[in-house]
């Protein structure tokens, strides 16, 4: 049980889980999502940059397979960036994995 002024600070885990409810996101679609918590250490490893806690955002082709892109969605933001990704790593199109399958039935 978190006491003292940690227990009037939005820890974390608590920021992601309010993130996957106003998405509506339950725990099969975070998994078919591929979304994952960051620590502040994880996002400064996968992204080179912004040490903060975040949300990995995978990207997937067509195939459903990983692209190898991911961008991640800071939950606390400093400025107005809400989303972030490795510097020079160009734009790049998503499909979610959940709408796969429903695209590639109606081709």
């Amino acid at each position: 049980m978190t006491m003292g002024f940690a227990s009037y600070v939005t820890q974390p885990s608590e920021l992601y889980h309010q993130f996957l409810q106003a998405r509506q996101f339950d725990d099969t679609d975070q998994q078919t999502l591929g979304l994952q918590l960051l620590t502040p250490d994880e996002t400064q490893a996968l992204i080179g940059h912004t040490k903060d806690w975040s949300v990995k955002i995978p990207y997937y082709g067509l195939d459903g397979v990983e692209t190898g892109f991911t961008r991640i969605r800071l939950l606390m933001p400093k400025t107005k960036m809400k989303y972030s990704q490795r510097r020079s790593s160009g734009a790049h199109s998503i499909f979610p994995q959940h709408l796969i399958g429903l695209v590639l039935l109606k081709m």
